[in-house]
């Protein structure tokens, strides 16, 4: 994200029931503006993934300019698949480390979502740009509190393939393509959606029913050094087209009211709040947003389909 305007918030919310199950409550959060996202802030040259001509046309639900469908694509859950779904949305919700569980090396936020391998997690390209050619430094603590990797509940998950679009570049600080699938490794013998359950990315979300303007907006700020998950909800999420000057082409942004959160919760889920719906992410135009003001997302469109399909390949 990219700071502008420094703000402390905090407030304490009770446990409240979602329409698939009773979400646990988060406790206390605090927000304001901090550092970096990234310990390592610099441009470098993207060892990026391309996805097959054949595997974009299959996944193609929106015209080129990426305008969003009147309609979401969404999965038919089995039962099994169903079974997975999270005891609480909270928990597939992680934070990154780099080869340690000090503080200082926490940076970026991601979630779990579905794969057929149970391995996967997706965040902000701008989080992983700098370690797809080492991606065994990174480490995935989910449902992470009080600055400890959680291990006896969720595990510690390190990372074995991380996986950008092609057409993602550093330096373009609003791009649509600003999304990462993290791949992890297993860990004392199971996956980490069995651990956690995981959210249900949705392709092409329509945001012009009432339902869909309600998102919770989650991650870790990096200025909580407490290392606890922050969290709003915004009651007018909707989409909003934009120029990417950097490519010269309209795109289409999802569009929050959490400006609470800060540096750090890059990656972190846009979920539809009641559901395990996962609709966006922080990230792409401006970064996640202005803190302070709003926050943003890529849409999740053919692309963001294409590249998740070929991480669940591995």
């Amino acid at each position: 994200m990219i700071p502008r305007i420094r703000i402390r918030a905090s407030w304490t919310v009770a446990a409240s029931v979602l329409a698939l199950c009773a979400v646990a409550a988060v406790g206390p959060a605090s927000a304001s503006s901090a550092t970096t996202d990234a310990t390592a802030d610099t441009a470098t040259t993207t060892d990026a993934d391309p996805v097959s001509a054949a595997d974009l046309a299959a996944a193609a639900n929106t015209p080129e300019d990426d305008t969003p469908m009147a309609a979401d694509s969404a999965m038919d859950l089995s039962a099994a698949q169903a079974a997975a779904l999270p005891k609480s949305w909270n928990t597939p919700i992680g934070v990154f480390h780099l080869s340690g569980t000090s503080a200082s090396s926490r940076f970026c936020s991601g979630s779990v979502i579905y794969s057929p391998h149970g391995d996967l997690v997706v965040t902000a390209a701008h989080c992983m740009h700098s370690y797809v050619s080492d991606p065994g430094k990174v480490w995935f603590y989910p449902d992470y509190a009080d600055n400890k990797p959680s291990a006896g509940r969720y595990g510690m998950w390190q990372a074995k393939k991380i996986i950008i679009p092609s057409g993602y570049h550093y330096s373009d600080k609003n791009s649509p393509f600003d999304y990462a699938f993290v791949v992890l490794k297993p860990y004392n013998g199971g996956t980490v959606a069995q651990r956690t359950g995981w959210l249900n990315p949705q392709i092409n979300p329509s945001f012009n029913t009432a339902a869909h303007k309600h998102v919770t907006v989650a991650g870790y700020n990096y200025a909580d050094r407490g290392g606890n998950l922050d969290w709003c909800r915004s009651t007018t999420a909707k989409t909003d087209p934009y120029r990417d000057g950097a490519i010269g082409k309209r795109y289409t942004s999802v569009m929050a009211n959490c400006g609470k959160l800060g540096d750090g919760t890059s990656g972190g889920p846009f979920i539809t709040t009641g559901t395990y719906n996962q609709v966006g992410l922080m990230g792409g135009r401006e970064r996640g947003g202005v803190v302070g003001v709003t926050n943003y997302s890529p849409y999740f469109d053919h692309t963001f389909a294409a590249y998740w399909k070929k991480a669940e390949a591995y």
